[in-house]
């Protein structure tokens, strides 16, 4: 039992990490019989490790087509984005009312974190670290249904990274995020409600802006 979990959890980051780095696009059909020989292992624990990645919104499970990245709708990430810009602003505001030092310290810490995984290309430890960041001040609300609704929707924006960000691509002075979150820290060191709610209101519908949405439309209408 303990062997098939491990093969399972091989399988899982292998088809997740394959997918992060862009070697199959949304849409794709993911081949078990592939896979399994890549992997020198059994169909059964890909199959379970495609459950688990539909489970994280990864792969869409078609039962003519099998198994897909996939291909979020233009509505999908509207909506999501839509569900973060109304809840991180309210709950960054009320983290101003409880930040410590410490807690901007270790906000400044995650922010060198993410220019190191955007220098080093590693998309993977990036969205862990922009995760934590905002995880963190969602947290610092005090309200925690309130932070459970943030990390739900930054899983969910997670996908559409994978996917759709063009991270690979760009320049550091192209990345908005890092002076976007300097911002942010800095309103939340000094208190100041009603400029992160702007702030961080703002960061999310830059981090909107930089998908590339238009590939799903194309993608769809080819």
């Amino acid at each position: 039992m303990a062997k098939h979990r491990n093969l399972e959890e091989q399988a899982y980051q292998h088809i997740r990490r394959a997918i992060i780095a862009r070697r199959w696009q949304p849409g794709s059909r993911l081949s078990e019989p592939q896979i399994a020989d890549e992997l020198g292992i059994s169909r059964t624990p890909i199959r379970n490790a495609m459950r688990r990645l539909a489970a994280d919104g990864m792969v869409a499970l078609n039962a003519n087509l099998g198994a897909q990245v996939m291909q979020p709708s233009q509505e999908l990430v509207r909506d999501t984005y839509f569900m973060r810009e109304i809840l991180e602003p309210e709950a960054i505001a009320l983290a101003c009312r409880h930040i410590r030092p410490s807690d901007t310290v270790r906000l400044d810490e995650l922010r060198a974190e993410e220019v190191e995984a955007f220098r080093a290309r590693d998309l993977e430890r990036y969205m862990a670290v922009n995760d934590a960041f905002h995880g963190l001040i969602a947290s610092l609300s005090g309200n925690a249904v309130l932070e459970e609704a943030v990390k739900k929707y930054l899983t969910m924006t997670n996908v559409f990274l994978s996917l759709l960000d063009p991270f690979y691509t760009i320049g550091p002075d192209e990345m908005d995020s890092f002076r976007e979150h300097g911002e942010i820290v800095r309103h939340l060191a000094r208190g100041d409600g009603a400029s992160a709610r702007a702030a961080m209101a703002i960061h999310i519908r830059s981090s909107r802006s930089c998908l590339r949405l238009t590939r799903i439309a194309n993608e769809r209408e080819g």
